[in-house]
């Protein structure tokens, strides 16, 4: 890929080629690159009416069709903490998901005996088509990943030694020995 030329000030595209052949569209197929290939930019300083037009612009996920699979994923930050007698943390769950229509995960937090834990759920998933306003209009990004999360606060009792056989947690290869 090169834009010779190319700087603060020449910044703007005037001209793409691909291996050779003057791009006709706003967008690179990837058959024209899957193998490798050339990209070259001619850029100048003033703004171009190269590819501007509502016909120019690349096939995107907002026309693509619906997506009907459900899909959650689910992260934890921080990953882990360590509480010292009478401390507190608060952890988040980050969801991801898809689906057809709204999801509701619930999540659920365990703790040991004499310890305190709370969950604060946040808002449900919702990556169905939404109406933008009180006509019959939806929005483009339907069936798109949206996200939430839920807050999770941990706190460990003062004088009490950690839960785990011996008072030191085990190593996670010492795990199911």
């Amino acid at each position: 890929m090169t834009g010779p030329g190319a700087s603060d000030t020449n910044r703007y595209i005037q001209r793409v080629r691909v291996n050779g052949h003057s791009l006709t569209r706003s967008w690179i197929p990837w058959s024209a690159i899957a193998s490798g290939g050339a990209v070259a930019h001619t850029v100048g300083d003033q703004p171009s009416s190269w590819r501007t037009a509502a016909a120019d612009q690349p096939p995107s996920v907002n026309r693509a069709p619906a997506d009907d699979r459900t899909r959650l994923d689910a992260s934890l930050r921080p990953a882990s903490a360590a509480l010292p007698p009478g401390g507190s943390a608060t952890l988040t769950v980050d969801i991801v998901g898809q689906a057809p229509g709204v999801l509701f995960p619930r999540v659920s937090a365990t703790a040991p005996a004499g310890w305190t834990v709370s969950v604060e759920q946040l808002k449900p998933i919702v990556s169905r088509p939404r109406r933008t306003s009180t006509c019959t209009r939806f929005r483009r990004s339907a069936r798109r990943p949206s996200r939430t999360g839920a807050r999770h606060g941990c706190g460990r009792p003062a004088g009490r030694p950690p839960p785990w056989p011996g008072g030191s947690r085990p190593s996670p290869g010492a795990r199911g020995r």
